[in-house]
């Protein structure tokens, strides 16, 4: 067996990973097959539906759920109207480049790196608090914006959902 090269825990290297992984709409499925990984391995139950909707949590104990909702589609990109390839993730003069980096594999990367440390540091550290982090990483959400992919978090009572602007901004490092 192939032993897999260690994940990215950093999230400009996450990033980057995540802008060389193309995931057009309704090309998800290898993004999913990479962030599914990630949870996993950061001791998360995970699931991919059948639309590659990711949807990842961690239950530390009775109490609210904390939700990070976001995408992991993009547009489709011409690499002949870039500069740089749009799949390179590259670093120039402190911002990313690359197809998703502002909207929205940054944020995404952000949220990926955040869960485990908020499960390690804050929920499962010396503050002790409960309850359960949930990550959702949508698929489809540049053609449809359909939210039937996570209908099963409707049921759920989410205390807090983190909805990064990541189209608002442009990446800075």
């Amino acid at each position: 067996m192939v032993k897999e090269k260690p994940l990215p825990t950093d999230v400009i290297s996450l990033a980057q990973t995540l802008i060389r992984i193309p995931s057009p709409s309704g090309g998800e499925a290898g993004m999913a097959r990479f962030v599914s990984r990630f949870f996993r391995e950061a001791d998360f139950d995970c699931v991919i539906d059948a639309a590659n909707t990711v949807v990842a949590w961690h239950t530390f104990g009775p109490g609210p759920i904390v939700l990070f909702d976001g995408h992991i589609d993009i547009v489709s990109a011409d690499a002949a109207r870039w500069r740089t390839s749009p799949y390179g993730g590259t670093v120039e003069v402190g911002r990313f480049h690359g197809r998703g980096a502002s909207d929205m594999n940054g944020a995404f990367a952000a949220m990926m790196v955040a869960a485990p440390t908020l499960v390690r540091e804050v929920c499962c550290g010396q503050r002790g608090l409960a309850g359960t982090l949930v990550v959702t990483g949508t698929s489809w959400e540049k053609v449809t914006q359909d939210m039937r992919s996570v209908a099963p978090l409707w049921s759920w009572r989410i205390g807090v959902c983190v909805l990064p602007l990541s189209s608002l901004a442009r990446p800075r490092i």
